[in-house]
């Protein structure tokens, strides 16, 4: 994955999720995308849809301005259900049986049956918690602070919700998970840190530039999206996760928030020109 290359846009509108089926060529490669008749299907959910999950036949939305999540179903979009959550709900996280979503209006996540949208329980956590994780066995928060001077990690067990650790930390934003390790993009000190869920111990902390945001693992690779807008802003990073080293920095269309890697590629999503952009 050495380059990369602008392969599509996608609309972003505060009440629709836009589903986008495109048919490519790959011609080199460092990707090179040729697109013919993109296919858009747009589904009206509700107010400001922010956080996306799959649970393996559904997705999930999380209506940040509605205070609820939206399950659909993945195959035509029917809109199977609405249920209330926590106070501006944000990100959300599937554990094999059941969907968790921050809420950053009053601290909490809460833990729904993804069967039916059941509530099985409501948790504290950190101030602002921003993204979310499931690690095979425990879930896990990025609580910003909202201007307090605690930001921190909560861990809690995914079987009960019981709180298991409160890990401090400057500023996080996305999280990740390598198979072992707990990558973690702190936005305030420009740095990422991996650390050992069994303890929180921290394994490496690896300087970064203008503000990490998403982060994700490809298999190999963690990358950083770097949010900030001075030089050398709109860019992704690229961080060998087996010793922290820095791979190289490329890139993007757009101001880059979120990341996710489908096992070969890794997706880009930026937030000023709508736009996705694809490694290869």
């Amino acid at each position: 994955m050495d380059g990369g290359k602008l392969v599509t846009l996608v609309f972003s509108r505060l009440t629709r999720l836009v589903l986008v089926t495109l048919a490519f060529v790959a011609t080199s490669a460092v990707v090179s995308s040729i697109f013919a008749d993109p296919v858009f299907k747009a589904f009206r959910v509700g107010n400001f849809p922010i956080g996306l999950a799959f649970d393996g036949q559904n997705i999930w939305v999380a209506l940040s301005e509605d205070n609820a999540v939206t399950k659909m179903r993945a195959s035509d979009g029917k809109r199977l259900g609405t249920f209330p959550v926590g106070s501006y709900p944000g990100k959300l996280a599937f554990d094999g049986a059941n969907i968790w979503v921050t809420n950053s209006g009053d601290d909490t996540v809460i833990e729904l049956r993804a069967s039916d949208g059941t509530t099985l329980g409501t948790f504290n956590v950190g101030h602002t918690p921003f993204d979310i994780l499931f690690d095979g066995t425990n879930i896990w928060t990025s609580n910003e602070s909202g201007g307090s001077n605690d930001s921190s990690l909560t861990k809690l067990r995914a079987s009960d919700g019981a709180l298991l650790g409160t890990f401090p930390m400057d500023g996080p934003r996305g999280l990740a998970f390598d198979g072992q390790s707990i990558w973690v993009a702190n936005n305030s000190d420009q740095t990422v840190t991996k650390f050992r869920p069994s303890d929180g111990a921290i394994e490496l902390v690896v300087p970064v530039r203008t503000y990490p945001s998403g982060i994700c693992f490809d298999g190999r690779s963690i990358w950083v999206c770097l949010t900030g807008y001075i030089s050398p802003g709109k860019r992704v990073t690229k961080i060998l996760a087996s010793d922290g080293s820095i791979e190289g920095e490329f890139p993007v269309d757009t101001r880059p928030f979120a990341i996710t890697s489908d096992g070969t590629n890794v997706w880009v999503g930026g937030a000023i020109h709508h736009s996705v952009t694809e490694y290869a």
